[in-house]
């Protein structure tokens, strides 16, 4: 799994970056919780 966005969007608008790190983040708990998983983030 993973996640991308385009780093020249970032400084234009305030939000995205949170919104989309936030959505992986809450992701990988649940999956982490529906199976044995070891979930890496390599940033």
């Amino acid at each position: 799994m993973f996640c991308i966005g385009l780093d020249t969007s970032w400084g234009q608008f305030k939000g995205p970056r949170g919104r989309l790190e936030g959505y992986l983040h809450g992701i990988e708990a649940r999956l982490a919780a529906l199976v044995d998983v070891e979930v890496v983030d390599v940033g």
